[in-house]
Formats: C-alpha cells, sequence, structure tokens
C-alpha cells in the first residue's frame, strides 16, 4: 500500500517540476538593466546583485507566472516613500518588461511599495499605493491613496472613484488598515 502511495504521490509531482521548469527565468542582469533604463539612466544598482528583501512576486494577472516587485532601496527618501516597479512577462513577445513604474510608502502594509487589493480591473489585480506627505498637524501622517489599474498594456494611476461600489466587505476592512497607517511612525536611523 506504501508502495502505491509513493508513486501516486510521484506522479502527481511530476507535472509540477515540468512547470517549474517551463517558468520563464529573469536573469538579475536583465531586471538591474530594466529598472535602470526606466530610471531615466539614474543607476539604481550599482552592483550585480539586488538583495533578496529588494525583491518580491505576486501573480497579478492569474496567469501562473509571478510578476516581480522591486523595490531599490537607493530609491528611497527619509519617510521611506520609494520608487518600484512591477516586471512582467510577455508571453507573445517572449520577453520581460516594465508594466508600473510608481512611487510609494514602505510601511507594515506595504513592504513592497504597493498593497495588493481584492478587487481587478481587465483581469489584473487593482494595485493600492500610499505616499507620505509629511506630518499633519494632529501628529499622524498625511498619506495620499493612488489605486493603480489595469488599461490592457500597463498599470497606469486611475482617476476613478475607489473602491468601485459593488467593491465587496474585504475593501472596507482594507482601508480601515490603510488608514491606520497614519498613525505609523516613520523611525530614523541612531547615529552611533
Amino acid at each position: 500500500m506504501q508502495k502505491v502511495i509513493f508513486w501516486l504521490a510521484w506522479i502527481l509531482f511530476l507535472p509540477s517540476l515540468a512547470w517549474a521548469q517551463d517558468q520563464p527565468k529573469l536573469a538579475e542582469a536583465d531586471m538591474l538593466k530594466l529598472i535602470n533604463n526606466a530610471s531615466g539612466g539614474v543607476e539604481l544598482y550599482s552592483t550585480p546583485d539586488i538583495p533578496v528583501e529588494n525583491r518580491n512576486q505576486f501573480d497579478v494577472d492569474g496567469d501562473g507566472i509571478p510578476e516581480w516587485f522591486i523595490v531599490p532601496k537607493t530609491a528611497c527618501g527619509e519617510t521611506k516613500n520609494c520608487q518600484f516597479f512591477v516586471i512582467q512577462y510577455d508571453k507573445k513577445k517572449k520577453k520581460w518588461g516594465i508594466i508600473l513604474k510608481a512611487d510609494g510608502k514602505l510601511t507594515s502594509l506595504s513592504p513592497w511599495g504597493v498593497i495588493i487589493t481584492p478587487t481587478k480591473t481587465k483581469g489584473y489585480t487593482d494595485l493600492l499605493t500610499v505616499f507620505d506627505m509629511g506630518p499633519e498637524r494632529s501628529g499622524e501622517r498625511s498619506l495620499e491613496r493612488s489605486i493603480y489599474v489595469w488599461n490592457g498594456k500597463n498599470y497606469e494611476k486611475s482617476s476613478q472613484p475607489w473602491p468601485p461600489p459593488d467593491a465587496g466587505p474585504e475593501v472596507g476592512t482594507l482601508l480601515k488598515e490603510v488608514d491606520k497607517l497614519k498613525r505609523e511612525r516613520t523611525v530614523k536611523p541612531t547615529v552611533e
């Protein structure tokens, strides 16, 4: 019986191995070239290595190929507003390209500079950013929210009200969590 279970598990595991091998790879050198070119010639990375904590993946369109979310720490200010990039594999062109370059605050909710929302536009996950505009008189942070939606070719900042009227209760819960970010303090590094 154990042999049957072993072989059954092995047979079920084999397709996942083939799937993993079929995933398009993005070499760090190519990732660096894309990011540095999109930065208008500003070299955000001068070394060939992008630290692991600056790279994250999430499949925004559900095609099984996760997109890369890159947050160069060299593109961050004192308030932790950072420029970030989303890189997607184009199956037709068989190459990687940047589908979003934007600014967002690194927070407990948005360690990638962006918050993944439960809503979608044209099959792509909507992306929410918060940008720290500085302190308010109350001592809370003034945060500007922006929503990025898929336009068929890349992400663009939406001018439409968000959330959409048909959004579920999870969006309201998310926005309450976003509002709590106003009370998060920006930690200043200590000088030793």
